[in-house]
């Protein structure tokens, strides 16, 4: 894929994420929701916080498929287990949008599936002694799983798996970051 294909692929992408955002918002929506997270992977820690909320949005197609849209914002601090002293650590920023899959909707607990994917700024493009994430720019991928409760399931529990890389799009190394992580969200009133 040349140069020019991946701006393209990358405009396209972030179109996608502004028109979904832009979605009708005639539905009740639920509450917004604040989560902290930690994981750990590719010889880093991760230390994590994130707000996710619907759209609110009317989508038969999807609904039609027990999916329902979520978006997300986080920031994110990421350690290195290897300390060399000039690359120990960064700072990421992120969104992602995501569908999700619950079951058992009406019942106090209700577990649930969630995939979604994102961008994301680092600080830095190297951490550790050898992990070369190439570009400031970065894509999500995010794959989860968890459950739902309280009154009206109001706290979540969850794990995900997430990939962080640049899809190549920069020049050089692009060793990328994938961890697994546990996170609690809580919904705001």
């Amino acid at each position: 894929m040349n140069k020019s294909n991946k701006s393209s692929l990358a405009a396209l992408l972030a179109a996608c994420l502004v028109g979904i955002a832009t979605l009708s918002t005639a539905a009740e929506r639920e509450p917004v929701m604040v989560s902290a997270y930690y994981g750990s992977g590719s010889v880093i820690f991760f230390y994590g916080a994130e707000a996710v909320w619907t759209p609110g949005c009317e989508c038969e197609w999807l609904t039609r498929y027990n999916l329902d849209p979520r978006f997300a914002v986080n920031v994110a601090y990421w350690k290195g287990h290897d300390q060399p002293p000039e690359h120990r650590s960064l700072w990421d920023v992120g969104g992602h949008a995501m569908l999700r899959s619950a079951f058992f909707k009406d019942r106090a607990v209700s577990p649930f599936v969630e995939i979604g994917t994102g961008v994301q700024l680092l600080s830095e493009t190297r951490i550790n002694a050898s992990r070369y994430l190439g570009t400031h720019y970065q894509f999500g991928s995010r794959i989860g799983g968890g459950i739902a409760f309280g009154s009206p399931r109001r706290y979540e529990l969850l794990a995900f798996l997430e990939h962080v890389s640049n899809a190549s799009l920069g020049s050089g190394p692009n060793d990328g970051a994938t961890y697994v992580a546990v996170q609690f969200r809580v919904g705001l009133d």
